[in-house]
C-alpha cells in the first residue's frame, strides 16, 4: 500500500486540482445576468419589484445609448454599506474596477443627486449579500443634450471658464471683501477644457476634489466630456 502516489501521480493530482479551481472561478464570474436596454429613457428596478430583493443578487444593467446619460434614483433601500450599486462607463465587464464611477451603498449618496455619464456604454450593477434583504431600488435614467444643466430646474451658469490654464472661482461677491453669501444661494460655473484634459479642482481650504475626468462626478462637481459644471 502506498502512502504517498507517485511522481506521475502527483502531476496528475495537481493538474486536476488546477482544472477545478478554474472552474470554479469561472462560474462565479459575476454578473451573469446582464439586461441590454436601448431606449432613449427607462425604468429600472431590482429584480422582483414589489418584493424584497433576494439574498446574494448579482445582476447588471447594461445602457447601449452612445453619448451623455443621467441617472436619478426615484428610490434607494438597500442594506447599508453591505449591498450595492456600481455605476462604470464605458465597459460591459463588471470586472473592469478602474470603469466604476460611482459605488453606492446608503441612501444620502443619492438623495437629491444626479449622476451624469459618458461613453459607448453605462452598466449598472447590483449585488446583495447572503444576510439582509430590503425592498431595493428604482432608477430612471434618459438620453441628455451634450450642454445641458445636470439638474433639472438647477441655476444657469453665471460664467463660462474656457482657455485658462488656471484661474480663481469665488462663492460670492464680497468674498474678498469678507462676507458671508446670503441664504438660498445657487450658483454654477461652466469649466470647459479639451477631452484630453484633465481639471483640478482645488478649494481654499485646500481640500482637494478628485481629478476629473470627463464624465467623473463628484459631490458638486459634474463633468460631461470636455464641460465641467461646478455647482455651489
Amino acid at each position: 500500500m502506498r502512502l504517498l502516489p507517485s511522481g506521475e501521480g502527483v502531476k496528475r493530482f495537481v493538474l486536476l486540482l488546477i482544472l477545478c479551481h478554474l472552474k470554479i472561478v469561472r462560474c462565479t464570474r459575476p454578473c451573469t445576468n446582464q439586461v441590454r436596454l436601448e431606449k432613449f429613457s427607462g425604468i429600472i428596478d431590482h429584480p422582483g419589484a414589489g418584493k424584497n430583493y433576494s439574498a446574494d443578487s448579482d445582476v447588471c444593467w447594461l445602457i447601449e445609448i452612445e453619448g451623455s446619460v443621467a441617472i436619478r434614483f426615484t428610490k434607494f433601500d438597500l442594506e447599508n454599506n453591505y449591498d450595492w450599486i456600481k455605476i462604470y462607463e464605458d465597459t460591459t465587464l463588471p470586472e473592469s474596477e478602474s470603469k466604476v464611477r460611482f459605488h453606492l451603498s446608503n441612501v444620502e449618496q443619492v438623495a437629491n443627486s444626479e449622476f451624469w455619464l459618458t461613453g459607448r456604454v453605462v452598466l449598472i450593477r447590483f449585488k446583495s449579500d447572503t444576510s439582509v434583504q430590503k425592498t431595493g431600488f428604482r432608477l430612471m435614467y434618459r438620453k441628455i443634450p451634450f450642454y445641458t444643466l445636470p439638474v433639472a430646474g438647477g441655476p444657469s451658469a453665471v460664467e463660462i471658464i474656457s482657455g485658462a490654464s488656471a484661474g480663481v472661482v469665488h462663492s460670492h461677491a464680497g468674498f474678498e471683501k469678507g462676507k458671508n453669501y446670503s441664504h438660498n444661494v445657487q450658483q454654477a460655473w461652466s469649466i470647459r477644457a479639451q477631452p484630453s484634459q484633465l481639471i483640478r479642482v482645488t478649494s481654499l481650504d485646500e481640500i482637494v476634489m478628485p481629478f476629473l475626468s470627463r464624465s467623473v462626478w463628484s459631490f458638486s462637481l459634474r463633468s460631461c466630456k470636455n464641460v465641467t459644471d461646478l455647482h455651489y
